[in-house]
C-alpha cells in the first residue's frame, strides 16, 4: 500500500486521517485477509503488565519496565486456517490462509473491476461495522468507490481506491461518554 503523499489520482488533504486509519485498522490487521478483507482471525485486546523483580535482583537503572501483552486470546473465525510453516518465522501466528478467497492472505487488488470490488468494500465495511470502534456511512462509501474507478488515473491503485473511500465515508468514533471528562472539559474551557 502506497504512502498518502504516493496516491496517483487526485486526494484531499482531509483524507489523510481516515487513509491512515485505514492502514491500521484493516490494512495493518492481523485479524483480517488483506486480499478479500473478511476476518480470518480474532485476537484478545492488548494488556499492559509491570514485569516484577524480587527485592534483591533489582534492575541497575531503575524499577521494572511495563510490557504489553498483545493479545489475550487468538482464535480463527470461519474464513480462517491455519498453517505453521517454518519459513514463515515472521509471521505473528504462522501462515494464514483465507478459506474465502484461497490466498494467504496477502493482497493484491490491482486492475480489478468495479464488480470485483463491491465485495470487498462490503467486507470492510461488515469488519468496521462489527469490529472496530468507527462508522462508515455505506452509500457514500460505495459512490465514492464508484467514482474513484472511473477515473483514469486510478487504475490498477485498486487498494488506494478502497482506502481514500473509507477515509470519505469514515463517520466520527463511536462516542463513549464518560460524564466526568466532559463535565472537566466543560469546567476548564469556562
Amino acid at each position: 500500500m502506497r504512502q498518502f503523499n504516493a496516491i496517483p489520482f487526485d486526494t484531499r488533504e482531509s483524507d489523510r486521517r481516515g487513509y491512515e486509519t485505514f492502514k491500521e485498522e484493516i490494512w495493518r490487521s492481523s485479524e483480517v485477509c488483506n486480499s478479500c478483507f473478511s476476518q480470518v482471525r480474532s485476537i484478545g485486546p492488548e494488556k499492559h503488565k509491570m514485569l516484577s523483580t524480587p527485592e534483591e535482583k533489582r534492575l541497575e537503572h531503575g524499577g521494572p519496565p511495563p510490557i504489553l501483552t498483545l493479545y489475550e486470546w487468538y482464535e480463527r473465525t470461519e474464513n480462517g486456517s491455519q498453517e505453521h510453516t517454518p519459513w514463515d518465522s515472521n509471521r505473528r501466528f504462522g501462515t494464514c490462509f483465507c478459506e474465502n478467497c484461497g490466498t494467504d492472505c496477502n493482497g493484491n487488488h490491482r486492475n480489478k473491476s468495479l464488480e470485483e470490488l463491491k465485495p470487498l468494500a462490503a467486507n470492510i465495511y461488515r469488519y468496521v461495522s462489527l469490529k472496530t470502534d468507527y462508522e462508515l456511512d455505506p452509500q457514500r462509501f460505495g459512490a465514492v468507490v464508484r467514482e474513484l474507478k472511473q477515473l483514469r488515473s486510478a487504475q490498477g491503485n485498486e487498494t488506494e481506491i478502497l482506502a481514500i473511500a473509507f477515509a470519505r465515508s469514515l463517520g466520527q468514533e463511536k462516542a463513549i461518554v464518560d460524564t466526568a471528562q466532559s463535565t472537566r472539559a466543560a469546567v476548564a474551557s469556562d
